[in-house]
């Protein structure tokens, strides 16, 4: 099997995964939809999936990054009103300022052998 058919066939199962998990959210939740995105841009840039949520928005989000790649998280930031706007990525980019404040915390993670 060539490297490329290996990796459609990841896909695939991926995907299959991802929707028979979607399934079993809609047991849970009154409302559930599912997001793919392939990039997230700029790595000098801070980009969320979500805005301004009330407290009572439950969110989950399952990433799965390549092998090698580096990703910062903001420890607290869900807490705080960010102001995050529209970014060309289809996510929504945080002003790093709106990240510089002490009950924020950046941590930087390699993935060496990739990450879910």
């Amino acid at each position: 099997m060539t490297r490329r058919a290996k990796r459609s066939l990841k896909t695939v199962e991926a995907n299959a995964m991802f929707t028979a998990y979607l399934c079993h959210l809609r047991v849970h939740f009154a409302w559930s939809g599912l997001g793919c995105y392939k990039a997230l841009g700029d790595p000098h840039h801070a980009f969320c999936f979500l805005n301004n949520t009330k407290p009572e928005v439950h969110a989950l989000i399952v990433q799965s990054w390549s092998r090698g790649s580096k990703v910062a998280f903001y420890k607290g930031s869900h807490l705080h009103t960010l102001k995050a706007r529209p970014a060309a990525n289809g996510f929504l980019e945080i002003p790093s300022t709106n990240l510089a404040i002490n009950a924020i915390e950046r941590t930087e993670v390699e993935m060496k052998k990739g990450g879910q």
